[in-house]
């Protein structure tokens, strides 16, 4: 098995995560995508996204996280601006 080749890596996650019936397998086609693409490499030393794309993933956490922490560092009031 070839683990560089990215239709069999991306056959792996579709296997681990359809069901038996393997009806499913269109629904979870993008979440397997985004894993593959969102995956760092070690040959490539970057995500395929970021090879593809020129900058880093940003994931809805990392910047929820990072609005938290600026939040806190300028003393705003968080609960104020979440209404």
């Amino acid at each position: 098995m070839d683990k560089w080749n990215p239709l069999i890596v991306i056959e792996e996650i579709l296997t681990k995560t359809v069901h038996l019936h393997r009806k499913d397998w269109a629904e979870n086609l993008q979440e397997a995508l985004g894993a593959y693409r969102t995956t760092w490499k070690n040959k490539t030393r970057h995500t395929p996204y970021e090879l593809v794309n020129g900058k880093k993933v940003l994931f809805p956490i990392e910047f929820q996280v990072e609005t938290f922490i600026t939040t806190i560092k300028l003393g705003l009031d968080l609960p104020k601006f979440q209404k």
